[in-house]
């Protein structure tokens, strides 16, 4: 899984993207049940559960898809 790539002050460093998706209840419990039905080994399912840990801390918010500064 890619590291996300978070900016440390999106005041001063702001840049294109897009509005992929808003974080809803309903959404992080669709990821918590894709998880958890994958076949997949413990230690990738910590790490995604991690992420919809973090996800979770933000319901309300939207993440946003950063764009290639080639396409600009």
């Amino acid at each position: 899984m890619m590291e996300p790539d978070i900016i440390d002050t999106p005041e001063t460093e702001l840049q294109d993207g897009i509005m992929y998706r808003k974080i809803t209840h309903e959404y992080i419990l669709d990821l918590y049940e894709e998880i958890t039905n994958k076949k997949i080994d413990s230690n990738e399912r910590k790490k995604q559960l991690a992420v919809v840990d973090v996800l979770s801390d933000h319901i309300g918010e939207f993440m946003i898809l950063k764009c290639d500064e080639d396409n600009n």
